[in-house]
């Protein structure tokens, strides 16, 4: 999988040797109350009608967000786990649903504070989600530009401008590889990019050179489509 992205492999070294075999340690943690629904905390008995828990996938699959209200049920805080983050943007595991995710955010009306799990509290939720939105659309574009010639994952992902710090092409780096990987995936399932092999490694470019304004409505239209993920495709 790296040597098809053109991502350099890890050092090996510099760290003790595992000490548990993954594929026969069970390595899965038992769940004592999984929350199964949107709605009023209910845990074993536990109930709140002050708390709610709310299902936003996107930086992995089962994230939530908690929402707890004041005792007159007009405001609440978010608690929102690294769905939200800032300064910095979240990673995304599945973009299409990340992006479904922020469109969901934005019929929240009662929000006065988000705490993230790290990073700086959010005050203002709504410029956050709109900051968010143009910034996953401007590295769409970046991504799409960048493709009119032929570029592997790493190569987009190492190129200048593409992050705020920069990201040394020799290193291994999988959230950087990912973060590309992710955009240049959903582009492909638009239709405006297509890829091929080329010296062992996948490569991508565009579909038919038209412009990237037409490639982004069908973006649009994915995300507003509800049984479209991309962890579905792959």
């Amino acid at each position: 999988m790296l040597m098809a992205t053109g991502m350099p492999p890890p050092k090996s070294g510099g760290r003790p040797q595992a000490t548990v075999n993954p594929e026969t340690a069970d390595l899965s943690l038992k769940i004592d109350c999984p929350i199964a629904f949107d709605g009023r905390l209910s845990l074993d008995g536990f109930e709140r009608d002050s708390i709610c828990v709310r299902h936003y996938a996107g930086h992995s699959p089962g994230g939530i967000a908690i929402l707890v209200y004041d005792g007159a049920g007009k405001e609440a805080i978010m608690l929102c786990g690294d769905t939200l983050l800032y300064p910095i943007t979240p990673h995304p595991d599945d973009l299409v649903a990340y992006l479904r995710t922020l469109k969901y955010m934005k019929g929240l009306q009662d929000v006065a504070l988000v705490l993230p799990a790290h990073g700086k509290a959010i005050k203002r939720l709504h410029e956050r989600l709109d900051f968010l939105e143009k910034h996953h659309e401007h590295r769409l574009r970046l991504t799409y530009e960048t493709c009119k010639r032929p570029h592997s994952i790493w190569q987009i992902a190492t190129m200048r401008r593409y992050f705020d710090v920069f990201v040394d092409p020799a290193k291994f780096n999988p959230l950087a590889g990912q973060e590309a990987y992710v955009h240049v995936e959903l582009l492909q399932l638009a239709g405006g990019l297509r890829r091929s092999h080329v010296d062992g490694i996948v490569h991508y470019f565009q579909n038919s050179g038209e412009k990237f304004e037409d490639v982004y409505e069908r973006v649009q239209n994915i995300i507003d489509d509800e049984n479209t993920t991309m962890l579905m495709r792959r």
